[in-house]
């Protein structure tokens, strides 16, 4: 039985997919439809593979925690996730056991420009630096720098960020949302961690929304609140938009000084 995903849903969501129940021979995703989700999971505490999606279905096999593995699609109307492995199909996860990874790498540096009402315009060219995976968590980030070469009052100002997307769920391991930092490090003067603007991306809602500032004395009134962003690309882009709208008047009379 084929799912079926609807012609607008399919271009939507590029970054996810819905599986063809019965693809493999005595597969047992046979006769349930599937519906988009992720299309990779971390398996976050040892989990029970199920023959449907039920808590009474007969148990196929278990995955430790810490192993990935790929998604064909959610059984429709439920939360039992139908994963593969080694290219084989196992069975049915609930989504409390497992957590949607997001691959949030991108190859080739990413060069722009930064304009909004009242702020210096910037050129920005941001490069993948490579992944860290956090002490203790589960969580791994993508890690990112960013040169900055901006015109403020009549003279260029030129300064680094870092950025970093975590590409395991940051508050909710169920839930595909991930945070996306974009750090200057020494704004304020007296500050060891720098000045913090943090976003949530939404894969599946193709979107990013600002989540805050850590110092609001350094954050402009006027801020970009949500933006459309349809893949990490993308979304790496709006972040580095939503930064440069919220860095206040003190923000840039500090990298004056530099």
């Amino acid at each position: 039985m084929t799912a079926g995903l609807g012609g607008t849903l399919g271009a939507a969501l590029a970054l996810f997919g819905a599986g063809t129940a019965g693809a493999q021979t005595g597969s047992p995703f046979s006769g349930f439809e599937l519906t988009p989700s992720p299309k990779t999971y971390l398996v976050v505490k040892d989990a029970n593979v199920r023959a449907g999606p039920a808590i009474r279905a007969r148990r196929l096999t278990r995955l430790p925690k810490g192993v990935r593995v790929e998604a064909k699609g959610r059984a429709k109307g439920t939360e039992w996730i139908a994963v593969r492995r080694d290219g084989k199909d196992l069975g049915f996860v609930y989504k409390t056991v497992v957590a949607p990874l997001l691959d949030a790498k991108v190859d080739a540096p990413v060069k722009g420009f930064l304009e909004a009402g009242g702020q210096p315009k910037c050129g920005f060219e941001l490069s993948f630096d490579g992944r860290t995976e956090i002490e203790d968590e589960i969580q791994v980030t993508a890690d990112y720098g960013v040169e900055l070469d901006c015109g403020a009052k009549g003279r260029k100002v030129r300064f680094a960020a870092t950025m970093f997307v975590t590409e395991v769920p940051y508050r909710d391991l169920t839930k595909a949302e991930y945070q996306i930092n974009v750090d200057l490090f020494g704004v304020p003067e007296d500050e060891e961690n720098g000045l913090s603007i943090f976003t949530i991306y939404r894969p599946e809602k193709g979107e990013l929304r600002f989540g805050g500032i850590s110092d609001p004395d350094y954050a402009s009134p006027a801020k970009l609140k949500k933006s459309d962003a349809k893949t990490v690309r993308e979304a790496l882009i709006a972040a580095l938009r939503m930064a440069h709208r919220s860095w206040g008047p003190k923000v840039w009379a500090e990298l004056r000084k530099r």
